[in-house]
């Protein structure tokens, strides 16, 4: 070996180094002090690449495109991600901190991102402890963003947790009584305890309270009787409500005593869980107006899980109406053949409702799901007489013109006079949509095209498609939707 540079030995034994011959132990022991040699050298320059890596990287990193972004374009990617300004549950708010913990430039965006802090989800099991503090300053964050609270109750499966215990918890009590003002309650309630701490909160909040200034409200119950409720419906709360979401199994005539006061809603939901509106002292000794309860700035009515009737339309008047959404999720009517004239099948109360509310003219968006039909003509007649519609879906439908009659034939019969009444009222923007669980007859585009054909034929406007004409004809598959539709 040789010395090089003065401190590294070069070990340059050619017949070695290219060989196999076996090296003796001198040489062998200089190979091993080199390769020591290198290693160190190695690593040395290893970690200098290292650095100057680093350098660079910082360097190109100072002149990236994203720090240029506005902090304002930031919170709305943040938002997009969280789904804001959806109510964030534990997962959610944990992402939101998260964020927040990046660098500076990020935290600031998520404070100035209002919208973030607007919506707490918070399960019963989170309201343990004095949590008051913390929930008020989250959602003091949002500053004059509307803001939403859903109290969720216990999950069957958190031990040691009672029923509607977040009703009773003394954090949920002072959130809704002392906490920052409230656009959009979501509350669950499963007991006759947990509906007494409902009330008791409902009283709180009367007409002289500041705090009366709630918008939106979705109540969930179960298997509560109807009476807990009474004797009073809250009037102050339910006159200052813009959306209404209910969800119960009531059969008696709360829920039309409760609605009488809505007279601001504009949206409403009314979901019975499979139940059916019934009123067994008579509908003439009912509580409320029975030539109709007027909502007149309703302008979205959706109806969730109704059976064998849709009655609650028979006692609504909405003016102003623009998306009537109707769910039966799947219960087949029939009509009661021995008692004629006493059962209203679901597309008479429609036509019957729609005439009485004289909408329309306004009446933009009509939805059918999981209901079996009858009366096609009459459903047909509602569409014919509702010149405005821009959107039609019968998702799930059946339609059944005879008992004898085929089902499949009748649903084609039904599209195609749809498209008729549709041809009939002129070129005009149609969204129209369906989809069946039994595929139709005619189930392909071109068979619609060619039906289409059809009824141009005695019409100047023959050459014109479906899609010059504006309707946007889709068949989609059935998906099964669950309760949430």
């Amino acid at each position: 070996p040789r010395q090089h540079h003065g401190t590294m030995h070069v070990f340059d034994d050619h017949c070695i180094l290219h060989s196999n011959d076996v090296p003796t132990s001198v040489k062998a022991e200089g190979l091993a002090g080199e390769i020591l040699q290198l290693t160190a050298l190695a690593h040395k320059l290893q970690s200098e690449l290292e650095e100057v890596q680093n350098r660079l990287s910082r360097r190109r990193g100072a002149l990236s495109a994203i720090r240029r972004i506005p902090q304002e374009i930031l919170g709305e990617i943040f938002s997009s991600v969280l789904g804001a300004p959806v109510p964030l549950d534990l997962t959610g708010r944990n992402e939101l901190l998260d964020l927040g913990l990046v660098c500076r430039r990020w935290r600031e965006a998520t404070l100035l991102t209002h919208q973030l802090w607007c919506g707490l989800t918070i399960a019963s099991k989170h309201m343990e402890g004095s949590q008051y503090d913390k929930i008020a300053t989250w959602l003091g964050r949002s500053g004059g963003v509307p803001k939403s609270l859903r109290l969720c109750a216990p999950d069957d499966q958190v031990l040691g947790r009672e029923p509607d215990s977040h009703l009773s918890d003394p954090t949920t009590r002072r959130l809704l009584t002392q906490g920052p003002i409230l656009d959009h309650l979501f509350i669950e309630c499963e007991t006759a305890k947990g509906m007494q701490d409902l009330k008791d909160w409902i009283h709180l909040n009367d007409a002289g309270n500041p705090r009366s200034t709630l918008g939106r409200l979705h109540f969930r119950v179960f298997d509560i009787p109807p009476y807990l409720l009474q004797p009073r419906a809250p009037q102050p709360l339910l006159q200052g409500l813009t959306s209404f979401e209910i969800t119960c199994n009531w059969e008696g005539p709360v829920i039309p005593v409760i609605l009488q006061h809505c007279s601001n809603v504009e949206r409403l939901t009314v979901d019975l869980k499979w139940g059916e509106l019934l009123f067994e002292e008579g509908i003439v000794n009912a509580p409320f107006p029975q030539h109709g309860i007027r909502l007149p700035k309703l302008r979205s009515l959706g109806l969730r899980r109704h059976i064998n009737s849709l009655r609650i339309l028979d006692h609504l008047h909405a003016p102003l109406l623009e998306s009537l959404d109707i769910g039966m999720e799947g219960y087949e009517v029939f009509r009661d053949w021995d008692a004629p004239g006493t059962f209203l099948e679901p597309e008479e109360s429609i036509r019957r409702f729609l005439q009485r509310s004289k909408c329309q003219s306004t009446l933009h968006s009509l939805r059918f799901y999981c209901i079996y039909l009858q009366n096609p003509d009459d459903l047909l007649g509602i569409i014919a007489s509702s010149p405005s519609l821009t959107h039609l879906i019968f998702d799930r439908c059946t339609f059944v013109l005879q008992i004898a009659y085929n089902p499949l034939l009748s649903v084609d019969e039904v599209i195609f006079d749809a498209l008729q009444f549709l041809h009939y009222r002129g070129p005009q923007k149609c969204q129209f949509v369906t989809s069946f669980r039994d595929a139709p007859v005619f189930n392909r585009t071109r068979d619609v095209a060619w039906r289409w054909k059809l009824i141009c034929e005695c019409d100047s406007r023959r050459n014109l498609t479906l899609e010059e004409f504006g309707i946007d004809y889709k068949i989609v598959p059935a998906v099964d939707h669950g309760d949430i539709q």
